[in-house]
């Protein structure tokens, strides 16, 4: 029995009608599969052996989505068209929506950052940049210090947060960001477990409030960090006025499009809480590198989704150890 649950959408679109008659095959995909209530089948003909369809999956053109009674799905296109497959539908996938077969399929507001993101269409690979998922597991042999981010991780660079471990019987720390040229953006002094942080950046100085926390966030002001630049972060510890151990890590800083579409995408998940636009923004974070971000939005995503499975799956994908 299906524990599907419904989304309130706009009036549905007739059967039989075609959004896109192309239906030709590709080598990328062009829809993601951002939500799932019940149980659904995908296969790449209407004869062809079906296989379940999970979450997040890629669709190629020619692709045939079945879904079972009482189940929903929902599919974004690269061009940030947006569709809600119905109970006991078939839908083929072309290049820019859908063609029913039978059933019903429900238009829904567009999600316009996708837009402006091909890598949605293709499997992203990392290259130079670590998988964001193996972050929480980095572990720098001189130090216990956990930096994120970390490995040339992803940070935005219009809402930086740096975050550490904090050592065992030590209370303070500098965190320093230089460029690849070896010249100081920002410096941060602070006392943790008491109520001032010593802030300075450049040639000024201020007093903050101070976390009382193992883990240890630095809010870097914005307009500090450059998008589509690589930064060195060092934490260091103080004892006596003299530096006793440190951590070095590299990470860079998204570009200014996907930083911008990224900020569309959380501000139009913030405002409907639906399920399916905060799975698609988790997975969006989770592949630029984002991965704190992406945990969290899959936790917010799993107080609405009735389905448990479905973002138990990602969660163990993404590596998220507990909704945040």
């Amino acid at each position: 029995e299906s524990s599907s649950a419904t989304l309130q959408t706009s009036s549905p679109i007739a059967t039989q009608f075609v959004v896109d008659a192309e239906i030709a095959g590709g080598s990328d995909p062009v829809a993601i599969v951002c939500w799932i209530s019940g149980e659904a089948d995908i296969s790449r003909k209407a004869e062809a052996r079906r296989r379940p369809l999970s979450a997040l999956a890629r669709l190629k053109p020619g692709a045939v989505i079945h879904t079972a009674e009482g189940a929903q799905v929902m599919l974004v296109f690269v061009d940030g068209s947006r569709y809600l497959l119905g109970s006991a539908s078939e839908v083929r996938v072309g290049r820019r929506g859908v063609k029913i077969d039978a059933g019903s399929v429900q238009r829904l507001e567009s999600v316009p950052a996708v837009a402006r993101l091909p890598r949605l269409a293709r499997e992203q690979k990392p290259g130079k940049r670590a998988a964001a998922g193996r972050i929480r597991h980095a572990r720098l042999p001189q130090t216990s210090f956990e930096l994120y981010p970390h490995d040339q991780a992803t940070l935005l660079h219009d809402a930086p947060v740096l975050q550490f471990r904090a050592l065992a019987r030590v209370e303070r720390y500098e965190v320093e960001v230089s460029d690849l040229r070896g010249r100081e953006v920002y410096f941060v002094e602070m006392e943790v477990g008491t109520p001032e942080v010593v802030h300075r950046t450049g040639t000024r100085s201020r007093r903050l409030a101070g976390p009382e926390l193992d883990s240890v966030r630095v809010e870097i002001p914005n307009g500090v960090l450059e998008p589509e630049t690589v930064y060195h972060l060092r934490v260091s510890s103080l004892a006596m006025g003299r530096r006793t151990l440190h951590g070095d890590t590299l990470f860079t800083t998204a570009s200014r499009q996907h930083a911008r579409a990224r900020h569309q995408l959380a501000r139009q998940a913030a405002s409907t809480d639906d399920p399916g636009l905060l799975l698609l923004l988790a997975d969006f974070d989770y592949r630029l590198g984002l991965w704190r971000e992406a945990c969290d939005s899959l936790a917010r995503s799993a107080i609405h989704q009735p389905d448990q499975a479905v973002w138990a799956e990602v969660k163990a994908r993404f590596e998220c150890d507990e909704p945040a």
